[in-house]
């Protein structure tokens, strides 16, 4: 059984920078949502391969609270 999915061949490297990536296009966004509590949102969602592997990339949205008592 096979599935064609939008992938794109691409030397991707697994060290959390998204510059190898280049032009892929999300497969899916998601829109934005009022995040209450503050938590994790994934916004979007990318898949690229190559000969060997097949990867996934996930665009997150994070909200910050900073408490005013908070010293930086």
């Amino acid at each position: 059984m096979a599935y064609i999915i939008g992938s794109l061949v691409r030397k991707i490297k697994i060290d959390g920078d998204s510059n190898d990536w280049g032009s892929v296009s999300p497969l899916i966004t998601f829109p934005p949502r009022s995040i209450n509590p503050p938590e994790l949102e994934i916004s979007s969602i990318y898949i690229a391969n190559d000969d060997e592997n097949l990867y996934f990339r996930m665009g997150v949205e994070v909200l910050y609270v900073l408490s005013p008592n908070l010293a930086i």
